[in-house]
């Protein structure tokens, strides 16, 4: 019985394989975790680039409110041209054409302003202004009127008080908030960046270990061939070697492509459209704790970032609750206005400093909220349900982070003893695997059972891998629980 492809075609494909992985591991420059993870921060314009836009509209939204506390500085310009015609009222003797009337005037005006915000929630409005009017232009006429103005407007409620900061507050905070969500977003991309920086690992491992596979089972495949000319065993060991070799070669190719596969995925993590070699370090960092659950959940709940964005969430909604309030309450308004006016002036210089008439105004006005229909009310009982709301998201939140970190930090417990463990049981499935190929070649031992032996060598070696990895993930997710991601990224550099 003979199966189908030729062992010289079999060969070549073991051979170009193995000269293939050499001549890319010779060539490709070694890529670090940490390369990788500040190449996909500096680079990856996908994941990031929302959330940078949502950050710096913040900043702008921010710029804007207080925008409002700044001077500010208008100017304008008015032409104007009057052309009238008057009938004369004339008795039935008297005859006279109508007079027409021509007249050009220009309004230049400059106004600054400046809005200060008390700590009594109060707004005081300070503004100057000059308007001047030009009357013709053959001779012309200067008017100028001057104007000093002072508003204050001071609400009577502690509610209104504190509601009278609001705007700046909610920049300040919905700023903060953008931030936070800009930097979890480049955490969520390095941990995405680790996981599959470590699949791509893997599956490299994985080739190398089919490598090895079909490079030692075709070398078993010979040699029973020999075996078998010569009488010491059964065809039927020979094709199951053969099987074996086939099957290890469809591996093998299996791998590769699985490679390819992931090589893509994560080239587009790192925002590399290259196709280079890629080799990956092949030391899995390791880095103490140094700390006990109990520390890690009290460190989380004061630095994790996503109870600092509740906390703000919390913030705003007593923030809002406070200006629903603040509707029912009185203010009181106080404007003044100073104006200083010349008379029609044939020179500028004395428009502007001859002012004979003047005159003050000065006004209060208290509101007083009576009745809205219910609106008033209605939007307060939404801010009281928006902030129940709040108050228990963060409960919630803060109970679903310490069974995450318990149950992470009780992982990489287990992990830091399972390692020794399997490393031991990795040497033994070596020298296991080595001792059964010599068995072989003497005639002791089957086929299958050296086929058992490395399988039990490949699930040891891939144990071993898994809980390396599963540690490294799990530690980058207690790092970013207690706010110290990017530290402890700099840490196993």
């Amino acid at each position: 019985m003979k199966i189908g492809l030729g062992k010289n075609h079999l060969l070549f494909t073991v051979v170009f394989s193995a000269l293939t992985l050499y001549a890319t591991n010779a060539s490709a420059q070694t890529l670090t975790l940490y390369e990788a993870i500040q190449q996909a921060l500096a680079h990856n314009k996908t994941i990031l680039y929302n959330t940078e836009q949502r950050f710096q509209s913040a900043r702008a939204q921010l710029i804007a409110a207080e925008a409002v506390y700044r001077k500010t500085l208008n100017t304008d310009l008015r032409f104007l041209h009057d052309v009238s015609q008057n009938e004369p009222v004339l008795s039935n003797e008297e005859t006279s054409s109508p007079a027409t009337l021509i007249r050009s005037q220009v309004f230049p005006g400059l106004r600054v302003q400046q809005i200060f915000l008390t700590p009594f929630g109060s707004r005081l409005t300070a503004s100057a202004g000059v308007a001047t009017t030009i009357d013709g232009f053959s001779s012309p006429t200067f008017h100028n009127n001057t104007q000093l103005s002072l508003s204050l407007s001071q609400p009577l409620s502690a509610a209104g008080i504190v509601s009278g900061h609001a705007d700046r507050i909610q920049a300040r905070k919905n700023f903060k908030l953008a931030g936070y969500d800009f930097t979890l977003q480049r955490e969520q991309l390095a941990l995405a960046v680790i996981e599959s920086y470590y699949q791509v690992w893997q599956v490299n491992r994985s080739l190398e270990q089919s490598l090895r596979d079909s490079t030692s089972s075709f070398r078993l495949w010979e040699l029973a061939k020999l075996k078998l000319k010569s009488g010491m065993i059964a065809e039927s060991e020979v094709l199951n070697l053969e099987v074996q070799y086939r099957l290890a070669v469809d591996a093998l190719a299996q791998t590769r492509n699985t490679l390819q596969t992931q090589t893509i995925v994560f080239k587009r993590l790192l925002g590399d459209k290259t196709t280079s070699p890629l080799t990956l370090s092949p030391e899995i960092p390791r880095d103490s704790l140094g700390m006990g659950l109990e520390q890690i959940i009290d460190k989380a709940q004061r630095n994790r970032l996503e109870i600092k964005q509740a906390q703000i969430g919390l913030a705003l909604a007593k923030l809002s609750l406070a200006q629903t309030a603040s509707l029912f309450s009185p203010t009181l308004r106080f404007d003044l206005l100073y104006n200083l006016n010349s008379l029609p002036e044939n020179s500028v210089l004395n428009a502007f400093t001859r002012l004979p008439n003047y005159g003050l105004n000065v006004q209060a006005t208290l509101s007083l909220p009576i009745n809205d229909g219910g609106r008033n009310t209605a939007q307060q009982e939404i801010a009281k349900r928006s902030l129940a709301i709040q108050s228990k998201n963060l409960e919630l939140l803060k109970e679903d982070m310490a069974i995450d970190i318990e149950s992470r930090y009780r992982t990489l417990k287990l992990n830091q003893r399972r390692v020794m463990s399997l490393a031991l049981s990795l040497v033994i499935a070596e020298e296991a695997l080595h001792i059964s190929e010599l068995k072989f070649k003497s005639g002791q031992i089957s086929s299958t059972e050296i086929e058992n032996v490395r399988d039990r060598y490949n699930a040891a070696l891939n144990a071993l891998n898994s809980v390396k990895i599963s540690s490294v993930i799990e530690r980058a997710g207690l790092a970013r629980a207690t706010g110290e991601f990017f530290e402890w990224i700099e840490r196993i550099q």
